[in-house]
């Protein structure tokens, strides 16, 4: 059993946040029109899906190279939340450590 997307009209409000993470540096992507998360009181469980770079800077973002794969990928699974009609809500990303984690909040 699925829980059925709602309908929200919300403009979303993507904030860069330029960061470090375990004494790394890192890129933090997220979407603060989700701060009033009490709308969402089905989608309760925190999802992830991680991916490793092929390819990565020093530091440990992702390789300029690599930028278009990133994005597609990116896109392809929001486009997929949407097409399943499931209540998954994509929140933000973390690049750091030579990969990328994707947060969603779900109901399953």
């Amino acid at each position: 059993p699925y829980c059925v997307m709602e309908q929200f009209a919300m403009a979303d409000q993507w904030e860069f946040y330029p960061s470090q993470v375990e004494g790394m540096s890192a890129s933090i992507y997220v979407n603060l029109s989700y701060r009033e998360f009490s709308r969402f009181a089905n989608a309760n469980q925190l999802a992830w899906m991680s991916i490793r770079f092929l390819q990565q800077r020093e530091d440990g973002l992702s390789h300029p190279e690599e930028f278009e794969s990133l994005c597609a990928i990116e896109d392809a699974c929001v486009d997929k939340l949407e097409e399943a009609s499931v209540e998954a809500h994509y929140v933000g990303r973390n690049t750091s450590h030579g990969g990328r984690d994707y947060y969603f909040y779900t109901c399953d």
